[in-house]
């Protein structure tokens, strides 16, 4: 057997399977990732009894969260586990859960709500009142959304 032959020879691990009623949530929280479509269908392949959802994200789409949420909440029986570093939109699934776990060495990061300001060009004064009326409306629902989730 020659070097090359040897060197790239492929080593056949057995194969493994993550338990049945196991779910893993590694990454952001987006429609494009792990999102509510995609916790539904893995949601689907879970056999009947309790769920685990390990997480271990940095956030992303309070939305989408919130619908993942909401699958764990209709289920019923999901114990959400954080592991590694979690933040912002992906602690918010504890909530819904019937059991939370945190592991001794995670980390859990809970901010302030954010919401995205996106205004630019120019503005007349009468433009600026507008703005700023605006900006007080994001402000006060922004902290009453703070304000409920301090509450869970």
């Amino acid at each position: 057997m020659s070097f090359c032959s040897a060197f790239f020879m492929p080593t056949l691990a057995p194969k493994r399977s993550m338990p049945k009623n196991r779910i893993e949530i590694n990454g952001t929280i987006d429609r494009w990732g792990y999102g509510s479509n995609y916790f539904r269908w893995q949601l689907k392949d879970c056999q009947d009894g309790p769920i685990t959802v390990s997480v271990n994200s940095y956030g992303g789409d309070v939305n989408e969260a919130l619908a993942i949420g909401n699958q764990i909440a209709e289920h019923g029986n999901v114990t959400v586990e954080y592991v590694a570093f979690n933040a912002s939109a992906a602690t918010l699934l504890g909530l819904y859960a019937k059991k939370s776990i945190i592991n001794s060495d995670a980390l859990f990061m809970i901010h302030k709500t954010s919401v995205w300001i996106d205004s630019w060009g120019q503005m007349n004064e009468d433009q600026i009142d507008q703005a700023i009326e605006n900006l007080k409306a994001q402000k006060e629902l922004a902290s009453a959304t703070t304000l409920q989730l301090a509450k869970c």
